[in-house]
């Protein structure tokens, strides 16, 4: 209980306070009003005759208060000091110096600090990111497109798909399955009863068939039906032992007739005539037919479409194996014929006119008097594809080329001969290795002929490719490497397109492409690469007269950094008006090279843009451009290292015009003139000669201007002899 402070004062009894709460013993001496006019700041005046007791008394009281003053706790609206105290040691200190709006930091102590950021520092709730991140709906759509993995699998398992495109486990592995190659046998196969749906992807009839019927196929119900089959009602499919009167059985076949010959060879004696229409001849490369004859004889003479497939032949003495009738179609696929080694065959197929032959992935072997193949007539249409034609004599030598086409055959020492009508001859990407004819494609009749993608390595005799007869050649992308001509291509009445080859010559004579009297040429993008030790040209065009107009040599690479020959020509023209010679590549080396670059005996040609380096090569002989027609123009070029030639350019006829090339480093003579007149010599840059850089003292009627040139210049004065010598310069 909390009590006031209380004065009395002793010489009047009078007691002085506020908010006394009186004690019990004093109730009866203070009375109640004495107390209210206490409180109210009046003055209260005692009995004092009984002061000792009533002061004794009041003396115990106030004793008693101040004693309590000293011990005593406030309500629960108070915190006490330690409380209070342990409510501050969880709070932390305001942030000093903090600028307005940025956020919050904490230090190590837990107290505030000023982070420096504010809401302008990071990126809004709602944003994009850059294209490191997918969105969210990128993501489950990726998501979506993927399969659940597969729980509880078996390792080496197949997966399989369910209903959602989620994946589980098949079941299966590569145990359950056969390989990939693998065979089947009838008693293997348990179920047989399956009728045909498709046959080649063509539908089957429904209807059953009657006793003897054979599937047929019917074009304008455009499907397979059953129809009466011949033989009496005996199964069209036959299968024949050796054993068995082949002769009999082939020549006594039905239209549509099919024989399987079993392993085994097959003796045959005599002629086998083929009428049935439609027969095949179905084998494996172990049936062998025998053609047992003594003199020349016919194996097969087909009067109806015949088909022969899987079957090797043995045939000798010099007649044919399949002779064709007029009109007659021929399929061979997958045979191997051989040619008697002591008594050579005849041809292979012998087409008599009208025939269209297929002959696929065949062998061809041994020795043949004529070759394998004859198209005896310009109406046939021939494919030859695949083959192999592996022996000399085993050659394709068709009277007439017309219609032919022979694709991706190897021919091993042997060699396509075409001496009749070529008129649409296609011969692509073949190989010939070795060859031991003359040539590895003769064509020496008129009508043309694509020649395209053949690789040819010839032996040790003569051209790769040689054409003497008329019309329209292309001759592109092939490949040739030969100890002799590369190509011979010739013909008053050709016309020539030689592009994109390869001619690579070894030996000691021949050409590289040699083009003779032909109407017309384009020899464009080809590769000579010289490695021979001839003075042969590299590229020969030969066209006297007025056999060749516009011709065109063009962009072709003459590479004679292997040459050991020590006057071989790079490209040698002569004859043929207009004839222009642009951007071309001549090579050499310090070491080897071409004597002669372009040595030009057409009249009227242009030989511009094309570029030399190392050319010529031969110390103190050749030259890179020699000009020795009339009327040649012969414009920027470029000329650089011929520091072994005599002349960089050598004009030697009149009317030439000689102009804006640049020639560097040549150690003889720069531009070389003989005695000649109505040249032009114009604007030409030549650097740094060893001898004269311009020499042309002997001209007359000429024009000499803005030549810059360094070293010694031989030049006529201005005005003497016609000349005009203006503004050139010599820079010393």
């Amino acid at each position: 209980m909390a009590i006031g402070r209380i004065y009395i004062d002793p010489s009047t009894g009078e007691l002085v306070g506020k908010e006394v709460k009186w004690p019990t013993e004093a109730k009866d001496i203070a009375s109640k009003e004495y107390v209210d006019q206490f409180s109210q700041g009046a003055n209260i005046s005692l009995d004092t005759s009984n002061f000792d007791n009533i002061l004794s008394s009041a003396d115990d009281t106030v004793q008693k208060a101040f004693d309590t003053l000293d011990d005593h706790v406030h309500d629960a609206r108070y915190y006490t000091k330690s409380e209070t105290d342990n409510l501050l040691n969880g709070k932390a200190d305001k942030v000093s110096g903090a600028t307005a709006n940025n956020f919050a930091g904490l230090d190590a102590s837990g107290n505030l600090i000023d982070s420096g950021y504010n809401g302008n520092s990071f990126a809004p709730q709602v944003h994009d990111h850059d294209d490191r991140y997918y969105t969210k709906s990128q993501t489950d759509g990726f998501l979506n497109a993927k399969a659940d993995k597969v729980s509880g699998a078996t390792d080496g398992n197949f997966a399989a798909l369910d209903a959602n495109g989620n994946l589980t486990d098949s079941g299966y592995d590569a145990g359950d399955f056969a390989p990939f190659s693998h065979q089947h046998y009838e008693a293997d196969i348990i179920d047989l009863e399956h009728d045909a749906i498709k046959i080649q992807g063509r539908e089957v009839s429904g209807a059953a068939p009657a006793d003897g019927d054979v599937l047929t196929w019917v074009a304008a119900n455009n499907r397979w039906e059953p129809k009466a089959g011949g033989n009496g009602g005996t199964q069209a499919y036959k299968v024949l032992t050796p054993s068995d009167d082949l002769e009999s059985e082939l020549e006594n076949a039905e239209d549509g007739d099919h024989f399987y010959l079993t392993p085994g060879t097959y003796q045959v004696s005599s002629t086998i005539t083929i009428t049935a229409e439609n027969l095949t001849l179905d084998g494996s490369h172990s049936a062998v037919i025998n053609a047992n004859f003594t003199s020349a004889t016919n194996l097969f003479e087909v009067q109806g479409n015949f088909r022969v497939i899987n079957v090797s032949v043995n045939h000798r003495y010099n007649g044919y194996i399949l002779s064709l009738q007029d009109g007659v179609s021929l399929t061979v696929v997958n045979c191997n014929f051989e040619g008697d080694s002591s008594n050579p065959a005849g041809y292979a197929v012998m087409a008599s006119g009208n025939n269209k032959v297929l002959i696929a992935r065949c062998r061809f072997s041994g020795n043949w008097s004529n070759g394998v193949l004859y198209n005896g007539a310009t109406t046939n249409q021939i494919i030859v594809r695949d083959c192999w034609l592996d022996s000399s004599s085993a050659r394709i030598q068709p009277s007439h080329g017309m219609g032919l086409a022979i694709i991706g055959c190897r021919f091993n020492g042997s060699t396509i001969e075409v001496t009749g009508g070529s008129a649409g001859i296609q011969i692509l990407y073949n190989r010939f290795y070795g060859v031991q004819g003359d040539y590895a494609i003769e064509i020496t009749a008129s009508g043309g002929a694509l020649i395209a993608g053949n690789r040819i390595k010839m032996g040790s005799n003569y051209r790769a490719i040689y054409i003497t007869g008329g019309g329209d050649y292309q001759i592109v992308n092939n490949y040739i490497e030969t100890s002799h001509d590369g190509m011979w291509c010739q013909g008053t009445d050709s016309r020539f397109v030689i592009k994109s080859n390869i001619v690579y010559t070894t030996g000691s004579s021949g050409y590289g492409i040699y083009c003779y009297t032909p109407a017309s040429a384009i020899i464009e993008g080809n590769y000579f690469r010289c490695a021979d030790s001839s003075n042969s040209a590299a590229l020969y065009f030969y066209s006297p007269g007025s056999y060749a107009r516009n011709a065109i040599i063009s962009n072709n690479t003459f590479d004679g950094r292997s040459l050991n020959a020590t006057g071989k020509t790079a490209l040698y023209v002569y004859g043929g008006l207009c004839c222009t010679i642009t951007g071309n590549r001549f090579i050499g080396s310090s070491t080897a090279g071409f004597a002669y670059g372009i040595y030009c005996y057409a009249t009227d040609a242009a030989i511009v843009g094309n570029t030399f380096h190392y050319c010529p090569a031969i110390s103190g002989t050749g030259y890179a451009i020699g000009v020795n027609t009339s009327y040649c123009k012969v414009a920027d070029n470029g000329i650089y290292y011929s520091a072994g030639g005599q002349y960089a350019i050598r004009v030697g006829a009149a009317g030439c015009t000689i102009v804006n090339n640049t020639i560097r480093g040549n150690a003889g003579t720069g531009i070389y003139c003989v005695t000649t007149s109505n040249l032009r010599i114009l604007g030409n840059y030549v650097y740094r000669y060893n001898g004269t850089a311009i020499d042309a003292a002997n001209v007359s009627y000429s024009i000499i201007k803005n030549n810059l040139y360094y070293g010694n210049a031989n030049l006529p004065a201005d005005g003497s002899n016609g000349n005009i010598v203006k503004d050139n310069i010599d820079r010393g």
